[in-house]
């Protein structure tokens, strides 16, 4: 009975097709998504590229369903589940291509010699800012990674530092190559003190 039943199915219909129109969705949507995160990032020349194999697939995908006389409804699945991954895979392909820039600080109230020397091992440039105050002493180190190198980083700060406070933020532009094996522009690390912005009041 399962064998009549595959014999007979229209494979084209039931099957080839919804997989070809799910993988163009997949396709054009993770396109869509890099090019937006390029744009952002003001990569003014890659963006007009993407856009235009974006729109050439979406528009051959979108062209088969509306002139296609079936009502197949696993057609229109595959269009909507097609979206879904495409969005969620391009997200994940701009993060392992390193189209984002990160900026990484952190802040640190004990020793970071340890995660200094950590960071530059791995072939990380890092900057090491010693701030003061009148009560306390702490250390901001500041670099620049791929966002690819995210994990890395964060598991290098949490195996030498577990109690450190660290933010990261996008960057939209740095002056020059930053990522050839692992450099960028805080390539030296330097000890900069710097007391307290507001002056103290004097007690009455």
């Amino acid at each position: 009975m399962v064998l009549d039943v595959l014999l007979n199915l229209d494979w084209i219909n039931w099957v080839i097709m919804p997989i070809l129109i799910f993988l163009a969705r997949i396709t054009d949507v993770s396109l869509g998504t890099i090019r937006v995160i390029s744009i952002a990032r003001g990569k003014k020349y890659l963006a007009p590229i993407i856009g235009f194999f974006e729109v050439t697939i979406w528009l051959v995908a979108i062209r088969q369903i509306m002139t296609s006389t079936s009502d197949n409804p696993i057609w229109l699945i595959a269009y909507a589940a097609g979206f879904a991954a495409g969005t969620f895979l391009g997200i994940t392909l701009s993060e392992k291509l390193s189209i984002t820039d990160l900026l990484v600080k952190v802040i640190t109230k004990k020793s970071a010699k340890p995660l200094i020397k950590a960071l530059k091992a791995k072939g990380y440039g890092v900057t090491d800012v010693e701030t003061s105050s009148k009560k306390k002493t702490s250390h901001v180190i500041l670099t620049i990674i791929r966002s690819a190198d995210l994990n890395e980083i964060t598991h290098i700060i949490k195996k030498h530092n577990p109690n450190a406070f660290f933010t990261v933020s996008d960057v939209k532009q740095v002056s020059k190559k930053v990522h050839s094996n692992h450099k960028n522009p805080f390539i030296n690390t330097e000890h900069l003190h710097i007391s307290s912005f507001m002056p103290h009041r004097k007690s009455k």
